[in-house]
């Protein structure tokens, strides 16, 4: 056996010895704890129900008293912080509006440009899922697009009446 065979057998053997040490100390550098001796951690308190009663009269108020309207008009009813929270009077039924697509805008996702929706004087950008006056754009498909709501479903192509 030459030098060289000799260095390369030491270089493996200290490779060993180095690595068997390196497991030795990753097994015994955290301490067992005995069972006995760990804490017990506490339960969490049950959760209790929340109550909803007054739900339905605060969001009637805060949706009159919207100083954030998305319209930009005037709110039907005067600001008065101090005035108690009275519920909505439930409004009449609405009259199916005369819907009519302009467009589609953009790529994938597409828009639609719809005209008619009550409450907006111009064309609204709605994209699939998106809402507005009770009137819900549900899927666009090639050139036709399919709104629904106030117990309607509407087939709107642009340049056509709406089916």
């Amino acid at each position: 056996m030459n030098r060289f065979h000799a260095l390369i057998a030491a270089a493996w053997t200290l490779a060993g010895v180095v690595s068997l040490g390196a497991i030795w100390g990753w097994a015994t550098a955290v301490p067992l704890v005995p069972r006995e001796q760990r804490k017990a951690y506490q339960a969490a308190e049950p959760v209790a129900p929340r109550d909803t009663t007054g739900l339905g009269a605060a969001a009637a108020m805060l949706r009159d008293y919207d100083p954030f309207r998305f319209e930009r008009k005037p709110s039907k009813r005067r600001f008065n912080p101090w005035e108690p929270a009275i519920a909505a009077v439930p409004a009449r039924a609405a009259q199916r509006p005369a819907l009519g697509l302009m467009g589609l805008v953009g790529g994938p996702p597409w828009n639609a440009v719809i005209q008619g929706i009550p409450g907006r004087e111009a064309g609204v950008v709605l994209s699939v899922g998106d809402s507005v006056s009770g009137v819900r754009l549900d899927r666009i498909h090639g050139d036709t697009v399919f709104v629904s709501g106030l117990d309607t479903t509407w087939i709107l192509v642009a340049g056509r009446l709406a089916r």
